[in-house]
């Protein structure tokens, strides 16, 4: 079983209420959704540094978009 941890945070009143109307649309709860975007979050930041990491890399072969794309 996982444990879980209880964070309090503070957010505007605007963006409390993006929040619960997407949890009702998703018919999830207020903590669900921000969990989830807080997952998407740290992994869209891990991807941008390994990004990053690669392209500074002088090994790592650049691939333009249109190659990349050919091969798909």
């Amino acid at each position: 079983m996982v444990a879980n941890t209880v964070i309090t945070l503070r957010m505007d009143n605007a963006l409390k209420a993006q929040v619960d109307t997407v949890a009702k649309e998703l018919g999830r709860s207020r903590a669900w959704v921000i969990n989830k975007a807080l997952v998407d979050y740290i992994e869209d930041v891990e991807d941008i540094e390994i990004a990053k990491q690669r392209m500074a890399d002088p090994k790592d072969a650049v691939v333009s978009l249109n190659d990349a794309m050919a091969q798909l």
